[in-house]
C-alpha cells in the first residue's frame, strides 16, 4: 500500500509498507487465538507462497494432496509488524478509548512493514524476466512463538552496538560475536575480587549463609560489637577450596541528624541466584 522513494545516494525504497489478511476459521484454542489476535509492534512474520507441484489430473486421485511432497514454498518473505487493524481500517489501540476494537466475524488484518531491499530485488527481476507478482501470492502467514521471535532485535542491537564509539571489554568480544566459550567470560574464569562490599544486600546473618550454601561462613562483628548489616565479604582463593569466606560487619558513615537524612535500606531478601548476579556483575 506505500512503497516511499529511495533516500538520497540508495537505490532501494526508504520503506514499503503493506497489508496482510488472514482467517482464524477453525481456531477453537483460545490461547491459540489470543496470540493470532494480539501482534504486537516490531514482532516478525513470514509471508508464504505455497502452490501445488501437480496440475488437477496429473496426481493419482487416491493420494493427490495428501502428502507434503505434493507441494513446495515458492516465496518466503519477512516482515515486521507495525500493528493491527481495527474495524475502520486504522492501527488498533488498545489504550486508546476511542478505538473501535478489532473487527468482527474471523478475518484479521495486519499493517507490515517489507524488507526494502528484497522489494527491489523482486522489482528488478519482474521488470527482466516478468513472472507473478511475488507480493500478490501470498497465501500462508506463519509466525514464531512470543520466545523466539527476537532474533531481529538482537541482530540489531548487536548491529548498533557495533557501530557505537564505546569501549567493549575485551573478555566480551568472543560472545558478543558468537564464538568461543561463554563460560570463559564468567567472573571466575576471570580474575574475582577477594573482598566484595555487598552493602545491605543482606538483611541478616541467616540470610548469609542461605545465599552460600555450599561454603562455611564465619562472622565478624563491627566496632559496636554487633553483627549487622552492610556486609563486607572476603572470599578465600580458588586454590583453597575447603576455607571459609569471611563475612565481616561494619559502620557505614552517619548520614547526619535530621530523619530525613536517614540511609534507605534494601528490605529484599535476594534468592541465592540474585546474589551470585550481584556478585558477578561487581565483578566486570
Amino acid at each position: 500500500i506505500e512503497v516511499s522513494k529511495p533516500n538520497l545516494g540508495e537505490t532501494k525504497p526508504a520503506r514499503v509498507v503493506g497489508e496482510a489478511t488472514y482467517s482464524l476459521q477453525g481456531i477453537r484454542d483460545y490461547n491459540l487465538r489470543r496470540d493470532w489476535e494480539t501482534f504486537r509492534e516490531h514482532d516478525v512474520l513470514f509471508l508464504l507462497t505455497i502452490k501445488a507441484r501437480y496440475k488437477a489430473g496429473e496426481h493419482p486421485p487416491h493420494t493427490e494432496g495428501k502428502c507434503k511432497e505434493d507441494f513446495c514454498i515458492e516465496y518466503i518473505r519477512g516482515c515486521e509488524v507495525i500493528g493491527m487493524l481495527d474495524s475502520e481500517g486504522k492501527i488498533f489501540n488498545n489504550l486508546d478509548p476511542q478505538s473501535r476494537g478489532l473487527p468482527h466475524g474471523q478475518e484479521r488484518k495486519v499493517r507490515v512493514r517489507l524488507d526494502s531491499a528484497q522489494y527491489a530485488i523482486d522489482a528488478a527481476y519482474k521488470a527482466q524476466h516478468g513472472g507473478d507478482p511475488v507480493y500478490e501470492t501470498f497465501n500462508v502467514i506463519m509466525k514464531r512463538k512470543a520466545q523466539e521471535n527476537n532474533f531481529k532485535a538482537i541482530l540489531e542491537c548487536i548491529r548498533d552496538l557495533m557501530n557505537t564509539n564505546i569501549v567493549v571489554p575485551e573478555w566480551l568480544h568472543d560472545v558478543l560475536l558468537g564464538y568461543g566459550d561463554p563460560q570463559e567470560s564468567h567472573y571466575t574464569s576471570l580474575t574475582p575480587l577477594q573482598t566484595v562490599d555487598f552493602n545491605d544486600t543482606f538483611l541478616d546473618q541467616s540470610h548469609v549463609k542461605e545465599s552460600f550454601p555450599d561454603k562455611k561462613v564465619e562472622f565478624k562483628p563491627n566496632a559496636k560489637g554487633s553483627v549487622a548489616p552492610p556486609f563486607r565479604v572476603q572470599f578465600p582463593p580458588s586454590n583453597e577450596g575447603d576455607a571459609p569466606i569471611v563475612c565481616e560487619s561494619y559502620l557505614p558513615p552517619e548520614p547526619g541528624p535530621y530523619p530525613e537524612l536517614k540511609r534507605k535500606t534494601n528490605s529484599i531478601r535476594f534468592t541465592p541466584a540474585q546474589v551470585d548476579a550481584i556478585l558477578a556483575g561487581t565483578n566486570e
